[in-house]
């Protein structure tokens, strides 16, 4: 799933490639596609990119005439910026097209985990999947993560994982940065100190800031807006690793399933 780095990613691709174009039509290919404003996608028509948000994993196209284009990627999701006259790839589900049609944005996403709607901007703040996320890394302060944190039995990683804790993180960030902190995944949070959790919290702006000038991790679905692949995956430390050597200890990482996911990790250094 693309997280926060690859979403930032293509947010700033958007804001320099798209500012300012002017949208000819919204087009949706599968309209249960659109889980919100359907009824208002000839209303797009003719109106401006003015700005770009990404909030979460969350990206938000802001336009002249006082709507916004919501997109999540979901688990396989894509967003580019194509020719119009490149030919449709399969489970391609939506396409807007820009200036005289040339070109376009077009969301593909074989297994529809993601979505895509039209809202009045002064609705953003209300929409559920919007307004319920929780703080983003960058903005968080230490003390209020480690509050966040205090008094819980939930493991680390989930609770990292949460979105309504923290907003962008997803498996191979979590196991990176847990990796760098030094703090096993399944480590109860409420057991973890202010001191470590000042670390965790630095361990996740580096690894995420690290991906972000990589331009993230391509490691199933993701690309960037134009099509070309992440390359952070390269300089993953723990995950998808098993029976690797730890870059640090030298240990063989492992893996263990955590509510469902996947975590790798490091028994030498995550104790």
């Amino acid at each position: 799933m693309p997280e926060l780095p690859e979403v930032e990613t293509i947010v700033r691709s958007l804001r320099k490639l798209t500012a300012g174009r002017r949208i000819l039509k919204y087009h949706p290919l599968r309209n249960d596609y659109i889980h919100q404003g359907l009824e208002h996608r000839k209303k797009v028509t003719n109106s401006v990119i003015q700005e770009v948000e990404r909030r979460g994993k969350y990206i938000a196209i802001h336009l002249s005439n006082n709507f916004s284009l919501l997109h999540h990627l979901g688990m396989s999701g894509r967003l580019l910026l194509q020719p119009g006259s490149d030919p449709l790839e399969k489970h391609t589900h939506l396409r807007i097209l820009l200036d005289d049609g040339s070109v376009e944005l077009r969301q593909r996403d074989p297994r529809r985990f993601g979505f895509a709607a039209i809202l009045p901007s002064v609705e953003l703040k209300t929409f559920v999947s919007w307004s319920h996320l929780g703080a983003d890394p960058f903005r968080l302060r230490a003390p209020r993560f480690y509050a966040l944190m205090a008094g819980r039995k939930q493991a680390v990683k989930s609770f990292l994982l949460d979105q309504r804790r923290i907003a962008g993180l997803g498996n191979i960030y979590t196991d990176e940065a847990l990796f760098r902190a030094g703090i096993h995944p399944v480590r109860p949070t409420g057991q973890i100190s202010s001191a470590e959790a000042g670390r965790l919290l630095q361990c996740i702006r580096t690894v995420l800031r690290e991906s972000i000038v990589a331009g993230g991790s391509s490691t199933n679905d993701y690309q960037r807006l134009d099509g070309t692949l992440g390359l952070f995956q390269h300089k993953h430390r723990v995950y998808r690793r098993v029976g690797l050597p730890c870059p640090i200890c030298h240990r063989k990482i492992e893996k263990l399933v955590l509510n469902g996911r996947s975590t790798h990790y490091c028994p030498g250094c995550q104790t």
